[in-house]
């Protein structure tokens, strides 16, 4: 199917639902109830549990993902490092988000495949996350390899009304909020940010407004519109070798070279949630733009030792799509799932190669591409008394096409999905197999060919090759056990990946390596003693290793895990722990990553109109890493040039305090 056919019948089919809102019953009701749980691995982390993560941006939303650490080898601005299940997702090249249903991972970016952000969203609009770890949804598309977590919009029950708040930190930080917000979802809210940051080269500025407002509604429909924007300017401090920390010559949070990132983004999307008397229906349009510009230097003058290595990325694209998915209650027995989407990314980026002062001397990368996605799925579930059976299917079709060039390449692939579950008493047990999977970006696609006779090995840097689909095969079996005032998960699972990629800092580019395999466990527990307090833990245990070989896959983590307590009564006070465990990695070359423990604090109280409160980063107050990488390095240019790689890391916040005082006006609770 071209294209332009594709976008056609996507219109089409969804002007279907439309006709629900004059046609459909009364019994209507919002969409914010957690989603049914098919598997094991499905969760939602609810606005009590966010509280417990101290969020500097919305990033940091995501470290309360049961199964997810995530860390910050810059600087807030940039996008996170994410492990999941045994993946060093670095920005996202394994792991899906959205946002209200909107896609996020960029098809094509310059500084890393799959690359996302959340910078641009005021953290105080985020009202839950809905997560799914593995691929095993027939929602779940691109980049979905190890999981997804979408975003909702919205606010807490205390949150609720308008407010002005304040935050004031040890490092300088200046951050002053606005919001108003809802019983329905609705929600506004804007944000003014600077932040010296700690050591050298972390200062950052951000502005940015995030809103669900709702357009139309009738008795069973809801039309609302989503609008965010934001645009940040943050310094990057590039990663210092161990070896000098070590013996005194770079300080620990010190920088060799300060790099500079700016990065603009915007959303505009119109969801449409409802019920008819056939199922239900949901109708996500939107259109979406970003830039990103960075420029740092990895590894000193290791390939130019006269002008040095420092480079500079800038990225601009722009997204139009819409997703559809319908639940048809009344044609079979159980309930049809349709799902459908069609996206259209135009990508432009570039790389130059710069000397100190910014000034460019050579062109290393160019790319001006728009790359079509339209994606087709079906599937049923039902349940025979305690035992429920979900199958599906997706089909994906990728057209690449190169502007001024006349290239183009179609790739195009099935992946399944099947899920069972059983209620036996308290506890359901859980099985389920699917294949996630991540599309090639646009420089695979259109990399110049090899001369006659020559081939690719597994090492070859992903700047070309057979462009195809990479397939992830996710299973898992768990179980699920419930009490009045707790619940735990036991899971087990393996992964399968073809064409496993890792990102290398040398050349800057990813690197496509062999299959590979993932055996680990997961282990989830949540226990409410009391109406007002809340414990949530989670570990998980990998093993990750190429097939062929036996090799540890570099990046992935062996043990991971988190603890998170949270007490709060609305209107008066709230207090939360969380602390966070990340094992030790194999690095590439041999190398190993160490280990860390990050705890973090946050407390408020509320008297009258006013909420005072504190959050404290690295409250144990280590000297702890933040990011670790293996590769070789020069940086001073007086010394000989060694290609031997050496550990890097990139310190973590030391012990640091947040305050913030907060000015309520009146409250919509249960409106």
């Amino acid at each position: 199917m071209r294209p332009t056919s594709a976008i056609v019948a996507l219109a089409v089919t969804t002007c279907w639902p439309l006709t629900a809102i004059a046609q459909g019953d009364a019994s209507w009701v919002e969409t914010q109830a957690a989603p049914p749980r098919d598997m094991n691995s499905q969760a939602r982390v609810s606005a009590a549990e966010l509280e417990t993560t101290s969020p500097r941006t919305a990033d940091d939303l995501l470290r309360a993902v049961p199964g997810l650490v995530v860390v910050q080898h810059g600087n807030e601005g940039k996008g996170l490092q994410f492990y999941l299940r045994g993946f060093d997702a670095v920005h996202g090249s394994d792991f899906a988000v959205s946002v209200e249903g909107v896609p996020l991972n960029e098809f094509s970016n310059v500084h890393g495949h799959g690359y996302v952000d959340l910078g641009f969203i005021v953290p105080e609009a985020v009202a839950h996350l809905d997560v799914t770890r593995g691929a095993y949804a027939l929602s779940q598309g691109n980049f979905a390899t190890a999981g997804e977590v979408d975003v909702g919009l919205g606010a807490a029950p205390w949150d609720r009304g308008a407010s002005v708040s304040y935050e004031i930190g040890t490092t300088n930080r200046h951050r002053l909020t606005a919001m108003s917000a809802g019983g329905r979802g609705e929600v506004l809210a804007a944000e003014l940010l600077f932040d010296a940051g700690f050591g050298e080269g972390r200062e950052s500025l951000r502005a940015g407004v995030t809103s669900r407002q709702r357009i139309a509604s009738a008795a069973n429909a809801r039309l609302d519109a989503v609008v965010i924007a934001g645009a940040s300017r943050f310094e990057l401090p590039g990663a210092v070798r161990l070896d000098d920390v070590e013996s005194g010559r770079v300080g620990f949070y010190d920088s060799y070279s300060v790099g500079t990132g700016e990065t603009t983004r915007a959303l505009v999307a119109t969801p449409l949630r409802g019920k008819a008397s056939w199922g239900r229906f949901s109708l996500v349009p939107y259109v979406m733009g970003r830039t990103l510009a960075l420029e740092e230097n990895f590894t000193g003058s290791l390939r130019d030792p006269q002008r040095g290595d420092r480079r500079r990325q800038d990225e601009a694209s722009l997204v139009g799509g819409a997703r559809l998915q319908l639940a048809l209650t009344q044609a079979v027995p159980g309930t049809m799932r349709v799902v459908a989407g069609t996206r259209h990314n135009r990508v432009q980026h570039t790389e130059d190669a710069v000397l100190d002062d910014g000034t460019p001397w050579n062109r290393d990368r160019e790319l001006d591409a728009v790359i079509h996605h339209t994606a087709l799925g079906l599937g049923w579930d039902h349940m025979f008394g305690p035992f429920g059976v979900t199958l599906g299917a997706r089909s994906e079709l990728f057209d690449y096409r190169l502007r001024g060039g006349g290239q183009s390449e179609q790739l195009a692939v099935v992946v399944p999905r099947a899920a069972v579950r059983l209620l036996v008493g308290d506890a359901t047990m859980f099985a389920a197999a699917g294949q996630g999977y991540r599309a090639p970006e646009a420089r695979a696609v259109f990399a110049p060919p090899l001369p006659p006779g020559e081939v690719r090995d597994d090492a070859d840097l992903f700047d070309g090759g057979e462009p195809s689909v990479s397939i992830a095969n996710n299973v898992e079996v768990g179980a699920r056990y419930y009490w009045p005032a707790a619940e735990v998960g036991l899971t087990g699972f393996g992964i399968q990946v073809d064409r496993e990629v890792v990102f290398d800092h040398v050349s800057g580019v990813n690197l496509e390596l062999a299959g590979t395999r993932r055996l680990g466990a997961e282990l989830d527990a949540e226990i409410r003693p009391l109406s007002l307090l809340q414990f949530a833990a989670d570990l998980t245990l990998v093993d990750a290793r190429f097939r062929t070989s036996g090799n540890a896959v570099p990046g992935a983590p062996q043990v991971l895990g988190t603890v998170r307590a949270f007490a709060g009564r609305p209107g008066t006070f709230r207090a939360g722990v969380s602390a966070t465990y990340l094992g030790p990695r194999p690095l590439p070359h041999g190398a190993e990553a160490a280990d860390s423990v990050l705890v973090g604090v946050t407390a408020s109280g509320q008297f009258g109109a006013f909420e005072f409160g504190v959050d404290v980063d690295n409250a144990l107050g280590q000297q702890f890493r933040d990011g670790e990488v293996h590769f070789a390095s020069s940086w001073d240019r007086e010394q000989p040039r060694s290609s031997l790689p050496a550990i890097h890391l990139v310190a973590g916040p030391p012990l640091s305090a947040r305050f913030h005082i907060t000015a309520r006006f009146g409250s919509q609770e249960g409106s």
